[in-house]
């Protein structure tokens, strides 16, 4: 595991727009603080970023155990899965993370543009057919997102991008809202 390309790239400073990122955030300890095994070296929202003292991989812990959910949903949940690898080594997602930095503001300002267009275009439509003529307006932003998730997969094809994983599910999220 190769601390120093901590100390010479580190991680971006907290985001000052609203959107969610990754910072940094380095336990003084020099024993791993999270669990398995892992130094805290970030964080994104309040969830914790891990390093692997065993093998350099990145992890995502999240805050949550099945504790913090309601009695009737514990049962659904489980302690195991607290811990998430999203990268299979620190370059990787040093890599990812400044870049991630960078692309969330230019990928959230296209889906707002798509979202005023779509808003226009279903006003100025005169009737139900027109309205269902319309075309898909995030298809381009989809596109975009799709292309920095296929990117990710080739830079780091160990790092889990499938159905459900962090990668994807941060790439995605708002656009799932705007889906259909």
């Amino acid at each position: 595991m190769d601390v120093r390309l901590l100390e010479s790239y580190g991680l971006p400073a907290d985001r000052q727009d609203g959107r969610y990122g990754f910072a940094a955030s380095y336990q003084a300890s020099v024993e791993p603080l999270l669990e398995g095994g892992l130094f805290e070296i970030g964080v994104y929202g309040n969830a914790k970023i891990g390093l692997s003292s065993a093998d350099g991989s990145v992890w995502i812990v999240s805050p949550y155990s099945s504790a913090d959910y309601h009695p009737q949903v514990r049962p659904l949940r489980s302690d195991s899965g607290r811990a998430v690898m999203i990268n299979s080594s620190l370059v990787s997602f040093l890599g990812f993370a400044w870049r991630w930095h960078w692309l969330v503001s230019l990928l959230a300002e296209q889906q707002e543009r798509a979202g005023e267009e779509e808003i226009r275009a279903w006003s100025a439509a005169k009737s139900d057919e027109e309205r269902a003529a319309l075309g898909d307006f995030y298809d381009d932003v989809r596109s975009m997102c799709l292309e920095v998730l296929d990117w990710l997969a080739v830079s780091d094809p160990v790092a889990p991008t499938g159905d459900g994983s962090f990668w994807r599910e941060v790439i995605l999220e708002y656009l799932q809202r705007t889906a259909g």
